[in-house]
């Protein structure tokens, strides 16, 4: 599956999520020809998607808890971020992942640990060039807009 956009591919993921909302109640005669949607949240703005035989994951914050400071200038901007643990390991929540989005390259949507687990050649989709241009300087060679 190639994906060309972002808008694309969030509008694809958004769509796979509310497509069972308003899916009509009525049994399907082929049950296998009907797509399966898991939606994880991880943590924070992290989460994964899977519709059918594709797996997403949207805005990676792979560090451990307290890794960060404080965001400046917040509510409670003394806490140390993440504010809570991982529920697995990074390497679990990459397992079986075929592409990334990245909404924008906050360090609460796009973290060091998220680059460093990552393989280089996963594919990835970023808002814009210019946050495309960023992911692809830190060694992502698959990364579109």
């Amino acid at each position: 599956m190639i994906l060309k956009t972002l808008p694309f591919a969030l509008s694809m993921a958004c769509a796979a999520a509310t497509v069972p909302a308003f899916a009509e109640t009525e049994t399907r005669s082929n049950p296998e020809s009907a797509h399966k949607l898991d939606l994880q949240q991880v943590r924070n703005a992290t989460v994964k998607i899977t519709y059918g035989d594709t797996t997403f994951l949207i805005d990676p914050m792979l560090a451990k808890k307290g890794a960060y400071p404080g965001f400046e200038n917040t509510y409670r901007s003394n806490l140390r971020n993440p504010l809570v643990d991982l529920t697995e390991s990074p390497e679990q929540v990459i397992a079986g992942v075929d592409a990334v989005i990245v909404t924008h390259t906050h360090l609460d949507h796009w973290d060091d640990a998220a680059q460093k687990a990552l393989p280089k050649d996963i594919p990835l989709f970023a808002q814009h060039e210019e946050d495309a241009q960023l992911i692809r300087s830190q060694g992502f060679k698959m990364c579109a807009c």
